[in-house]
């Protein structure tokens, strides 16, 4: 859908004017270039990785599809880039969409630290086994040494068998959400404060949940792909909680809003992030 790489641009563009972020740059995360299938930029394990004539909601037409198995003489696939921009002490996140050939298979999400001295670490990961095309995201702080790299990983296991099987993977986006130079209190701040939505993308309502680690002045607001606001669905103060609040497609005239790409903000005392859903009708 080409109308999606300008609803992109102007996602991109709205995002630096909310200066939430800043966005890591994640070479071909859509697994194409102009139109045309291409792997560039991603390393994948054992060759055992390929295009495949599929996307993610708001995707263009390919992803990425990997081989797993666990049948004698298979290793673990995976695929992944380095993102060079990173800095020790930076906290990032990742998020990429997901779907599986079936139920014993699974996809991972994950930041790996490739050490000077050829050792790795792997940080916490998100994983799932949904059929359906779905959206997992990895918020980690980043603390490396000087030689070290870090890498976006994107990796497929199969649980039952023994047997071989698939994971699809597509829209892989890295973005920057605290630089160096911040408290321990601060990264704690960031690393309890959560926000996400489900189902994503949605018709015609969806949850929109988050967690704050201290009482604190919430603001939750809808905004169209311009940057226009749409709705504030939480303006108060709030106490350290869980929270969740519904979104049914409207404005503030309650007013159904047409399909396509919306920005959904969380700002707090000290903590603000910009994410994006899509309206399906």
């Amino acid at each position: 859908m080409r109308i999606y790489s300008y609803l992109q641009a102007g996602l991109i563009l709205v995002l630096v004017f909310f200066s939430v972020s800043l966005c890591g740059q994640v070479l071909n995360g859509s697994f194409e270039i102009n139109g045309e299938a291409t792997l560039d930029h991603w390393t994948i394990s054992w060759n055992l990785g390929e295009s495949y004539e599929d996307a993610a909601p708001g995707g263009d037409n390919w992803c990425l599809k990997l081989e797993a198995g666990n049948l004698q003489g298979y290793f673990p696939v995976y695929a992944y880039q380095v993102i060079p921009e990173i800095q020790n002490g930076e906290i990032w996140e990742v998020t990429v969409w997901v779907r599986q050939h079936s139920n014993i298979t699974f996809a991972s999400l994950y930041w790996r630290i490739f050490k000077f001295d050829g050792s790795q670490i792997d940080l916490s990961a998100s994983e799932t086994y949904s059929e359906t095309w779905t959206q997992l995201s990895v918020t980690d702080t980043i603390l490396i040494e000087m030689g070290d790299s870090v890498a976006v990983v994107l990796d497929s296991g199969v649980t039952g068998g023994p047997s071989v099987n698939w994971s699809y993977f597509d829209l892989v986006e890295a973005e920057m959400i605290w630089g160096v130079g911040i408290s321990q209190h601060e990264i704690s701040q960031i690393n309890q404060t959560k926000c996400t939505n489900y189902p994503n993308p949605f018709n015609p309502t969806t949850s929109i949940s988050f967690s704050i680690p201290e009482k604190s002045n919430v603001e939750l607001t809808i905004f169209n792909i311009k940057g226009q606001k749409v709705k504030t669905l939480v303006n108060s103060n709030l106490d350290q909680d869980n929270h969740s609040v519904i979104w049914n497609g409207t404005d503030e005239n309650r007013k159904p809003v047409s399909s396509g790409i919306y920005l959904y903000k969380l700002k707090t005392d000290n903590f603000e992030k910009t994410k994006k859903m899509i309206l399906l009708k």
